[in-house]
């Protein structure tokens, strides 16, 4: 296995969860980690940990899902540390609400969060690697839900169609990805809902 020492890796949604254990993860293997979500509170508690751990982080709240804020994310960890390594795109939401009563706006907000902020976050890096002519890796975090043949739960439409978009975005990133020397894969992990 490679060295990941003073890699730059971005992680997004990592202040809970599967992005926290990641980000934390990643800084222990020697990564200095970009923490992204919308709330600072948890990153600030994320970059803490990492911090008693001797490691290196960089906190940035933003809206994965605007183009602007992602330009700007991106701008400032050139910034700070140069460009991205490793891109862990972790950020995602869910609307629970039957078919007949979704909302077009939460349907938007979903498919926003968890597509186009994978798209935004990926395109940036593609960028990245294309104009420094260097290597990078992508992990994109997808779910059962968007596996053919594994339960679907009633009332996640717009989540389920969003993970199956991810696995599929996974698919032609790698097909252009490897005349670039980027990396990208997709981790479907389960849930369980209550």
């Amino acid at each position: 296995m490679h060295s990941l020492k003073n890699q730059v890796a971005l992680v997004t949604g990592a202040g809970r969860g599967i992005g926290k254990a990641c980000a934390l993860a990643l800084s222990a293997e020697g990564c200095r980690v970009v923490l992204v979500s919308r709330t600072r509170t948890e990153l600030d508690e994320v970059a803490a940990r990492i911090s008693e751990a001797k490691g290196e982080s960089f906190v940035y709240a933003a809206d994965i899902s605007n183009e602007a804020e992602v330009e700007k994310l991106f701008s400032a960890v050139r910034s700070h540390w140069g460009s991205v390594d490793i891109l862990v795109n972790n950020a995602a939401v869910f609307h629970r609400a039957e078919l007949g009563s979704h909302g077009a706006k939460e349907w938007d907000f979903v498919m926003g969060v968890n597509v186009r902020g994978v798209f935004l976050c990926s395109r940036q890096v593609f960028r990245d690697c294309e104009n420094e002519k260097k290597p990078a890796s992508i992990v994109n975090i997808s779910s059962l839900a968007g596996v053919r043949g594994t339960e679907k739960f009633p009332g996640l439409s717009s989540y389920v169609a969003s993970k199956f978009a991810v696995v599929g975005l996974t698919e032609c990133f790698d097909n252009v990805g490897r005349r670039l020397v980027i990396g990208v894969n997709c981790v479907a992990r389960g849930e369980l809902y209550t």
